[in-house]
C-alpha cells in the first residue's frame, strides 16, 4: 500500500512537470509567434506596395516610420502648448474681468450709500422745515384767533390822536 501511495505521487509528480514543460514550451511558442508575426510586427516595409514602391496597402498599414512619429509628437505638443496659452489667457482675462466687476460694483455700492444718504440728508431737512413751518402756522393760528376775538384794550385809546392823519 505504501508503495502505491508512492508510485502514485511519483506519477502526479512527473504529470505536474511534464504540464509545466508544455506550458513552458506553449508560451515560448506564442511569444516567437508574437515576435516574428507579419500581421503584429511593426514592420513598416510589409506595407510598401511591390508594383508601386511609392504606395502603401492600407489593409498591411503597420505605423509610421520614426521620423514620421518625432514629427507628430513635436505637433501634439505645440498644439498642447498652444492650448496651455490660450488657457492661460482666458483665465488671466477672467481674472481681469471679475476684478473690474468686483471694482464696478464697490463704486455703485459706494454710490448708492452716497445717494442714500444724500436722501436721509434731504429728508432730514425737510421733516426740520416741515416742523418750523408747522409750529409758525400753529403760532401764527394763535395769534389770528386772539385777532380775530380782539377786545379793545387801554392801548387802543392810548394810542388815540398821535397818528398823523
Amino acid at each position: 500500500r505504501q508503495l502505491d501511495n508512492m508510485e502514485y505521487a511519483r506519477q502526479a509528480r512527473e504529470r505536474k512537470e511534464q504540464e509545466m514543460q508544455a506550458d513552458n514550451e506553449a508560451q515560448r511558442l506564442q511569444s516567437h509567434y508574437l515576435q516574428t508575426c507579419p500581421l503584429l510586427t511593426e514592420d513598416t516595409r510589409f506595407a510598401i506596395n511591390v508594383n508601386e514602391k511609392h504606395r502603401f496597402r492600407p489593409d498591411h498599414f503597420k505605423g509610421f516610420e520614426k521620423d514620421h512619429v518625432d514629427r507628430l509628437y513635436k505637433e501634439n505638443d505645440a498644439v498642447v502648448e498652444a492650448k496651455r496659452r490660450i488657457s492661460n489667457y482666458e483665465a488671466e482675462s477672467e481674472s481681469n474681468w471679475a476684478s473690474y466687476h468686483a471694482e464696478v460694483v464697490n463704486k455703485m455700492s459706494d454710490a448708492e450709500e452716497a445717494k442714500q444718504r444724500i436722501i436721509a440728508e434731504e429728508n432730514r431737512v425737510q421733516k426740520e422745515i416741515l416742523s418750523r413751518q408747522k409750529e409758525e402756522l400753529e403760532q401764527r393760528n394763535v395769534q389770528m384767533e386772539k385777532e380775530r376775538l380782539a377786545e379793545i384794550g387801554s392801548e387802543f385809546f392810548t394810542r388815540f390822536g398821535q397818528s398823523c392823519r
